[in-house]
């Protein structure tokens, strides 16, 4: 059985869980930067509040090399014409009636019929064994993907999520999302970085949210929070979350190389119209 909850927002998910999350003081200087990317744990609760700056910074530098290209704008854009909506009465004086009037236009190819909001699932669970260095790379790449369409004029909703196995000790499984952005949103990117790119938002904020389901449900969390079980979120959690966007999956992305990959299939996909 899979126990479920989803968070409206990312304020829903602090207060709930806020009794819960805390720093791991059992843990040496070294443990805490590699397993939670930062130096001193109370910078988790620090960049709650601040965002992550480093973590903006470092995913531009990062992928500033990887030659991302320019998807097609999707907004409005006025054009003149001979007819329109609006009539400019000076050109009509001076004989210029071809561009008299401007009309508004969404610019768009064949390829950019369909406009449907894309929601970016980001999976920001990982096994004890990953590091933080690893964890970066899903949340820089789903930040950048998010930051080239809603730059384009498409809308974007990003929901963080968490897929465990075997997180109780009956053998139950935990489902947590929450939504990071909106689709009509503007593009925090301090925010989304933290909340995507830093391993210390899963190993405090959702590991805490699984106590508070365990407290719910009177159920015992393992000792280790389980596993994290790699597999895309089933299609009716997807309708709940995001209705009729167009859902792309963020997970299994940890090095540059791979960031390479999928930032370049993803952007393709878009540009073309398949996404």
């Amino acid at each position: 059985m899979t126990h479920k909850k989803h968070y409206n927002s990312i304020q829903d998910l602090y207060r709930d869980t806020e009794a819960q999350a805390r720093p791991h003081a059992e843990y040496t200087e070294k443990t805490i930067l590699y397993w939670h990317g930062v130096e001193d744990a109370e910078h988790i609760f620090t960049y709650a509040k601040t965002g992550w700056t480093d973590g903006v910074r470092r995913t531009r530098e990062a992928l500033k090399g990887l030659g991302i290209p320019r998807i097609s704008s999707f907004r409005r854009q006025r054009r003149q014409s001979d007819f329109g909506d609006y009539v400019d009465m000076q050109r009509i004086y001076s004989g210029d009636v071809a561009r008299a009037w401007t009309k508004t236009v969404r610019v768009q190819d064949k390829a950019h019929r369909q406009l449907a909001p894309v929601t970016l699932f980001v999976a920001v669970s990982a096994n004890c064994n990953r590091s933080a260095d690893e964890f970066f790379w899903r949340g820089a790449v789903a930040a950048t993907l998010a930051d080239a369409i809603q730059s384009a004029g498409r809308p974007v909703q990003i929901v963080a999520y968490e897929h465990g196995r075997d997180t109780f000790t009956n053998g139950d499984d935990s489902l947590i999302s929450v939504e990071v952005k909106e689709a009509d949103m503007p593009l925090d990117m301090g925010n989304v970085a933290y909340q995507l790119a830093l391993a210390g938002f899963f190993r405090t904020w959702l590991l805490a949210a699984i106590d508070r389901m365990a407290d719910r449900q009177g159920l015992t969390v393992r000792g280790n929070y389980g596993h994290s079980d790699h597999k895309p979120m089933k299609p009716d959690d997807i309708n709940h979350v995001a209705g009729a966007s167009k859902a792309v999956y963020v997970d299994n992305i940890w090095c540059q190389d791979q960031a390479q990959a999928w930032l370049d299939q993803k952007l393709k996909a878009v540009e073309e119209g398949i996404l």
